[in-house]
């Protein structure tokens, strides 16, 4: 988790300096002006590489519908980034994920549990961008979930996943910034031994990115 977490600053600090500089460059690559004689410094077109970082509210449900694990109401708090390309209208990034989950429900409701703990997640992401708005899916190659509450014998416990998506919608609303609508469905394959949790979650949120 440690290795995962000094992953995710490295790519937190590789993103913020996209964003801040990719506008300044595209304005030097460029004249300001198309071949036909129009001004086209600032389109779409004159940005290739594409960087974000956004924060969301949610609020979901986790667990395995079995009795040592109902499913009960949960909050989650992500904090995600994506570096990537762009091609015309087609986006093509690495995503990274750390979230913090905290139990709405009463633990003595649930079988007197709590899954409330931290998560970092890994994956591609894929989007269909026009400079304004976007709308793309994030494929979960890659989440380890550790829980708050350790076991029995005091030892930290994690459920791992290997594959999750979550579908997202963005929308500039001036400058760098922009309202983010995020679904997330994932299976922890490597969870409990009666059945495997699954959590989802639906959420709105802001981003800061390099926005055309």
């Amino acid at each position: 988790m440690f290795f995962q977490k000094l992953t995710f600053s490295s790519v937190i600090t590789g993103a913020m300096i996209i964003i801040l500089t990719e506008t300044a460059f595209a304005r030097k690559a460029f004249t300001g002006y198309s071949f036909n004689g129009d001004p086209s410094a600032q389109n779409s077109d004159s940005k290739v590489f594409s960087a974000g970082f956004s924060v969301i509210a949610s609020k979901g449900t986790m667990g395995n519908g079995l009795t040592d694990a109902p499913d009960r109401d949960m909050y989650f708090y992500p904090a995600q980034l994506f570096i990537g390309v762009r091609l015309k209208k087609i986006r093509l990034s690495a995503m990274a994920e750390y979230m913090q989950a905290s139990q709405i429900t009463d633990s003595s409701e649930v079988a007197n549990t709590n899954v409330g703990g931290t998560s970092v997640a890994f994956g591609p992401r894929l989007d269909y961008y026009n400079g304004r708005q976007s709308l793309g899916v994030f494929y979960r190659v890659s989440n380890n979930y550790q829980l708050e509450k350790v076991d029995i014998n005091n030892n930290k416990q994690e459920y791992i996943a290997k594959s999750g998506y979550t579908i997202q919608y963005t929308h500039c609303l001036g400058g760098k910034f922009g309202l983010i609508l995020d679904y997330t469905q994932e299976e922890f394959t490597e969870s409990l031994s009666t059945a495997p949790v699954k959590w989802n979650r639906a959420g709105v949120g802001i981003i800061f990115s390099n926005f055309d």
